[in-house]
């Protein structure tokens, strides 16, 4: 059985239409190869969960995703964040760029209750390699992504309450385009 490292005791995990936000650490740093495969990797693995991949940044020394249950079932929050570090270092070490697991056994989990904290912590994946000094602003950092195609509203179904986001658009970094919101 799967230990659920969640910090709301009477919250369920397993419940759909919730959004998160979680933050990973690695044992030490990893340099740019490993962080490139990665980073692909796990944008594949969430393809064989119940969960949707909204945003996601590989820093050097840890890593922040924006995730939703897309469906009802009983594959949780901990399944999936044991199902990213398990077949990541699988995958990684099938490439020969690791011996061993790289990551931290604890992670990090915040439920996101309305639209203002899931933009606040959008904004916060979004500015992470400026703030760490990886990149300028405006530069574009590799290993960030966004479920985001077009312009519009990217309000995520689970948090959409009476507040307006006004003009707050998201575009993907994925295709090429800067993400922008005002």
């Amino acid at each position: 059985m799967i230990r659920d490292m969640s910090k709301l005791k009477d919250f369920d995990y397993s419940v759909e239409n919730f959004s998160y936000f979680i933050t990973m650490n690695f044992k030490y740093k990893l340099n740019d190869r490993i962080i490139s495969s990665l980073y692909e990797s796990l944008l594949n693995i969430f393809i064989e969960t119940d969960f949707l991949c909204e945003a996601i940044i590989v820093m050097p020394d840890h890593l922040h995703l924006v995730t939703k249950k897309e469906v009802e079932s009983y594959f949780t929050l901990s399944d999936l964040i044991c199902k990213l570090k398990s077949k990541s270092v699988y995958l990684l070490k099938q490439k020969k760029l690791i011996p061993e697991s790289f990551w931290n056994k604890k992670y990090f989990d915040h439920v996101i209750r309305n639209e203002k904290d899931w933009l606040e912590k959008i904004r916060y994946i979004i500015n992470n390699p400026i703030k760490a000094k990886i990149v300028n602003s405006g530069d574009r950092y590799p290993y960030l992504y966004y479920n985001f195609e077009e312009p519009g509203d990217t309000r995520p179904p689970s948090t959409r309450d009476d507040e307006a986001l006004g003009d707050t658009r998201l575009f993907s970094m994925r295709s090429g385009k800067r993400v922008v919101i005002s």
